[in-house]
């Protein structure tokens, strides 16, 4: 097994609020803003019991502009926890069609 879980994955947004209501309001996902000040903004938002997001957003920093759309297979294009009863109903590639559409 390559994985049991996943600890946290870091990602930068340019608008923390907009980042915390979408994982909010879909995934029921709870935050704390661990640090603030002077341009710097960490949040940590809990997406399961051991897994969480960590949150930067830097002032001035432009790089979220340079992303390609989804799926367009910029740096991170998602992650994806699998459930073992998933797996073996979906031919064992751990994707589902439309992710498998979108890759070919």
């Amino acid at each position: 097994m390559l994985l049991s879980g996943i600890n946290h994955v870091a990602v930068l947004t340019a608008d923390t609020e907009r980042f915390l209501e979408f994982y909010g309001g879909v995934f029921g996902a709870t935050h704390e803003v661990f640090q603030e000040r002077d341009g710097f903004k960490l949040t940590l938002v809990w997406v399961g019991p051991t897994s969480e997001l960590n949150v930067f957003e830097l002032a001035d920093n432009t790089e979220h502009a340079r992303q390609v759309p989804m799926f367009g297979r910029g740096r991170l294009d998602h992650l994806w926890k699998l459930r073992r009863s998933t797996r073996s109903r979906r031919s064992g590639s751990g994707c589902s069609r439309a992710a498998r559409r979108t890759a070919s």
